[in-house]
């Protein structure tokens, strides 16, 4: 009687699919509007709205880009209405999302790009560069990121030099180790490229359950300063960490097996408080 739209979610379904769906059936009712502000437009799928999303929207406002609307995790009517204005929609890789971008997204004619989120120097300068060159501003990119790198450059290195005496050991099992291999498992973050690029070694615990140690054929990478060390039992892993701790390995726990908390007191954590890439 109010009046009002309503949506009822059915109970069994991906309700957050479903209700998505809905939303933009209702939000996108109607022809799009005749005028449309100047300068090229885009839309972020799988930004949160934090103070990092403020940063990516004031770096491609300097290339002249503006962000039309930001959808997932959030989303609300506005984001929804507006989204068929956009000329680009960039979707970051996450596990989660792909149901929607595949039953929603893809069905609205603005061209994708689904790459890598912007992470790091090097991942944020490849973001940026894909975008600029899908709406050819190269050039007006490539002078940004010079002046922008200038500032940063010395802060960075700084940072790296710091943490190069360091290894970041991931205790996990080999289908873990997989998918932390692969943003689209982690969040939607490269995060291994990401702890090589800040200088960061690499070190996998890795559990090899009942089986021989050699069941998995992974390999030891010393230029990439990354190794494999194997483990059967608790007893193994609290060996493997007190011969580690002190050469300033940081133990993530990604297997549950850290279950001692002598173990857990004696891992020497690293505090570094990365300033961000691009003020």
């Amino acid at each position: 009687r109010s009046g009002i739209p309503t949506l009822f979610p059915e109970r069994d379904k991906d309700q957050h699919t479903d209700l998505l769906g809905d939303l933009f059936t209702l939000g996108c009712k109607g022809d799009r509007p005749a005028f449309k502000s100047e300068g090229p437009r885009l839309n972020l799928v799988g930004f949160p709205r934090d103070r990092a999303l403020g940063e990516l929207t004031r770096l491609l406002g300097d290339l002249g880009i503006k962000v039309n609307s930001c959808l997932l995790p959030e989303f609300d009517l506005e984001s929804i209405g507006r989204y068929r204005d956009a000329d680009l929609q960039v979707v970051r890789p996450h596990r989660a999302y792909e149901e929607v971008q595949a039953e929603i997204l893809d069905k609205f004619a603005i061209p994708t790009l689904l790459i890598e989120p912007p992470y790091g120097m090097e991942g944020t300068r490849r973001w940026l560069s894909q975008i600029a060159n899908f709406f050819d501003l190269q050039s007006r990119f490539e002078e940004l990121w010079g002046k922008r790198w200038e500032v940063s450059r010395q802060s960075w290195e700084t940072l790296r030099r710091r943490a190069f005496g360091h290894s970041l050991g991931f205790v996990c099992d080999a289908p873990r180790l997989a998918k932390l291999r692969d943003c689209r498992w982690s969040a939607g973050i490269p995060l291994l490229s990401t702890i090589r690029e800040m200088g960061f070694g690499l070190q996998w615990l890795l559990w090899c359950g009942c089986g021989d140690a050699r069941a998995h054929p992974l390999l030891d990478d010393a230029q990439e300063r990354e190794a494999i060390r194997r483990f059967h039992a608790p007893g193994d892993l609290e060996q493997l960490l007190r011969q580690r701790t002190a050469g300033g390995l940081v133990a993530v726990d990604e297997s549950g097996a850290l279950g001692s908390a002598v173990i857990v007191s004696e891992i020497r954590h690293l505090r570094i408080q990365p300033e961000r890439l691009l003020r």
